[in-house]
């Protein structure tokens, strides 16, 4: 890995200090969308999904500022907010074991078993809402 990559990688990966809109500039971008978004999905990216099953994973977990920061966001702006990472992260563990991937080997795109668990996801999120919204309008 060269310098440079080394830079990213501390740089975006690993630093620890909470995202700031000032940075980020989504703070505006949610006030523009307020009330004609249904949901937020946080999708983490591979590393992050397979960092803790490498054969060497990282000291300590990696920070979630990302996911932090957006979640913030989607409650201040009342948009529900789903984060993919458990559900990938289990399903990447178990498949592993299988010798299976949830994302592509030389790719960072999820194979038809990372759609297929994004897609249960969201799935049950969607119709536990619909059922909240049914019986909250049924009172």
């Amino acid at each position: 890995m060269s310098m440079g990559d080394r830079a990213w990688y501390v740089g975006n990966v690993l630093r620890e200090e909470a995202l700031q809109d000032r940075y980020m500039h989504l703070s505006e971008f949610f006030t523009r969308l307020e009330g004609t978004v249904a949901q937020i999905i946080f999708v983490p990216d591979k590393y992050r999904v397979y960092a803790p099953l490498l054969d060497q994973p990282p000291a300590k977990p990696l920070p979630n500022r990302n996911w932090e920061y957006l979640n913030a966001l989607a409650q201040q702006h009342q948009i529900p907010a789903l984060n993919l990472y458990p559900a990938l992260s289990t399903a990447a563990k178990q498949a592993l074991e299988r010798s299976e991937y949830v994302y592509w080997r030389g790719d960072t795109h999820w194979n038809c078993l990372g759609m297929k668990v994004a897609a249960t996801v969201l799935s049950e999120v969607l119709n536990n809402r619909v059922t909240t919204e049914k019986t909250q309008s049924s009172h």
